[in-house]
């Protein structure tokens, strides 16, 4: 019949040594939970961080507040006679055939 093994000298030792870490995990999180805690503001004074500060959507800043120019328009074809676009004239003649360029 078979026994359980009892765990060796050296895996014990590994894992006291685990535990011990997690023990001084939690007391370096513990202590900095402490030490990180922001001092309370006298009653009646306001964040300076977020002082002014509405709920919703915040305006934008002034240098954002600006108008576009308008685009410059474009020239006319020289071709005004023919009514047909560039597409159906390149599709009729067989030189612009793979070509990208009038």
């Amino acid at each position: 019949m078979a026994r359980k093994s009892r765990p060796t000298f050296k895996k014990r030792q590994k894992e006291i040594a685990r535990q011990q870490k997690a023990r001084d995990k939690m007391t370096r999180r513990m202590a900095k939970k402490e030490d990180g805690e922001l001092p309370s503001l006298p009653p009646g004074e306001e964040d300076p961080d977020i002082a002014g500060i509405q709920p919703g959507p915040q305006p934008l800043p002034e240098e954002w507040n600006y108008v576009p120019r308008p685009l410059p328009s474009r020239a006319p074809e020289k071709e005004a006679g023919n009514d047909r676009s560039a597409d159906q004239r390149k599709g009729d003649d067989p030189s612009h055939k793979g070509s990208h360029s009038p």
